[in-house]
């Protein structure tokens, strides 16, 4: 089980209406997030593992309010990586960039930008008591682990 978002390029034209050229179908997304198999956090109290740790922050629980990195990050930047996918499909379209590289690009750009957003998030603050438990008054970070854990790779 993981938690993750997906940024999809379906298709691509090339040369469309010109007479030898065909459109080439690009097929698969790229997810980004905490994906499956990352064991149990650091800090867990029963066993959570680090995708649970980051589905509980992202939606809330009773006892914890929702802080949502993931969904907002992608929201956010959807123009941004739209602005991206177009570029990459350009280069790829020229045969300056396989379409492997150009995953890449977008997965390592998405990965950062969670990243970072779970380092910026403020708000809502933790309790006091966990502020002193933690020694910080970050809510997303407390090990790093969460952080270090976002990755990204293609769907096919």
């Amino acid at each position: 089980m993981g938690i993750s978002a997906e940024i999809t390029v379906t298709r691509v034209t090339k040369g469309e209406g010109v007479p030898g050229l065909k459109k080439r179908t690009l097929p698969g997304s790229v997810k980004v997030g905490l994906l499956s198999g990352l064991g149990e956090h650091p800090n867990s109290n029963d066993g959570q593992t680090m995708a649970e740790i980051a589905m509980f922050q992202e939606f809330g629980t009773r006892h914890i309010p929702e802080r949502p990195f993931l969904r907002t990050t992608i929201q956010e930047r959807k123009s941004e990586y739209l602005a991206i996918m177009k570029s990459l499909l350009k280069r790829i379209m020229n045969g300056d960039m396989t379409v492997s590289d150009a995953r890449k690009v977008l997965g390592l750009k998405a990965m950062a930008d969670v990243q970072n957003k779970i380092v910026e998030i403020s708000s809502p603050q933790n309790a006091e008591a966990t502020i002193r438990k933690k020694n910080s008054s970050n809510p997303l970070i407390d090990t790093g682990a969460m952080k270090q854990s976002v990755s990204w790779d293609v769907v096919k």
